[in-house]
C-alpha cells in the first residue's frame, strides 16, 4: 500500500514525510515490543509525529505562494518545536527522562490530531484524503490510550487491573493495524489512481 501511495502520491513531499513517519513508527515499535528500550522507542515515536506534523502543515499551506509558504511553515514548526522543548525541559528537570519523553510525545500527538481535524474541516488536501488522515490519526490515538491501560499491570496486581490490561492489549492491535493502513493510503491521489485504472 505504501508503494501505491508513493507511485500515485498527492505530492512528492507529502509522500516523503508520510513514508518517513510510517518507517519511524515501525522502528519505534521494534524498540518498544521486541528490543525493549522505552526511552529510545518513545523518542522515535516523537520523530514520527514530527514528520506527520510537517506533512500536514505543508499540505495545509500548499496553496500559498512558494516563498510565503516556506516562511509560514518555518514559523508554525518553530512554534511547535519551542513549545515542545519547553514542556520537555520542565518535565525532565522536575521528574525523569522517560516521563519527559512521554509528555513530549503526548504534546506532539495532540498537535497532530488538531492538524488532522483542521484539515478535515478544510477538506485539505482532498475530502477522501482528509477523512483517511483524521480516521487513521484517531485510531492511532485510541491505540495509545490502550497502551497506557495495558501498562496498568506494572502498577497494580488486582483482578480489575489485570482484566483491563488484558483487554487493552487486544484492543491496541485492533486500533493500531487499521490506523497504519489508513495513514499509509492517505497520501494517494485517488483521481490519478482511478484514471490509471481506466
Amino acid at each position: 500500500m505504501s508503494i501505491i501511495s508513493v507511485r500515485f502520491s498527492v505530492r512528492k513531499t507529502d509522500s516523503a514525510f508520510l513514508s518517513a513517519g510510517l518507517l519511524l513508527t515501525v522502528s519505534a515499535d521494534f524498540f518498544l515490543l521486541i528490543w525493549i528500550h522505552e526511552a529510545v522507542g518513545i523518542s522515535i515515536f516523537c520523530l514520527a509525529h514530527m514528520m506527520y506534523i510537517i506533512r500536514l502543515t505543508a499540505a495545509h499551506l500548499h496553496s500559498s505562494p512558494k516563498n510565503l509558504r516556506r516562511k509560514k511553515i518555518i514559523t508554525r514548526l518553530s512554534f511547535h518545536v519551542i513549545a515542545s522543548i519547553i514542556c520537555f525541559t520542565v518535565t525532565f528537570i522536575f521528574f525523569d527522562i522517560l516521563l519527559a519523553l512521554s509528555v513530549l510525545y503526548a504534546i506532539l500527538f495532540m498537535q497532530d490530531i488538531i492538524l488532522a481535524v483542521y484539515m478535515f474541516a478544510k477538506k485539505t488536501p482532498a475530502r477522501t484524503n482528509s477523512v483517511l488522515i483524521l480516521t487513521g490519526t484517531i485510531l492511532f490515538a485510541l491505540c495509545d490510550v490502550n497502551v497506557v491501560l495495558y501498562n496498568l499491570r506494572f502498577f497494580s496486581n488486582t483482578t480489575f487491573a489485570v482484566l483491563v490490561s488484558s483487554t487493552a492489549y487486544f484492543l491496541l492491535w485492533i486500533f493500531y493495524i487499521p490506523s497504519q493502513i489508513l495513514l499509509s493510503i492517505s497520501g494517494i491521489n485517488f483521481n490519478r489512481l482511478a484514471e490509471k485504472s481506466n
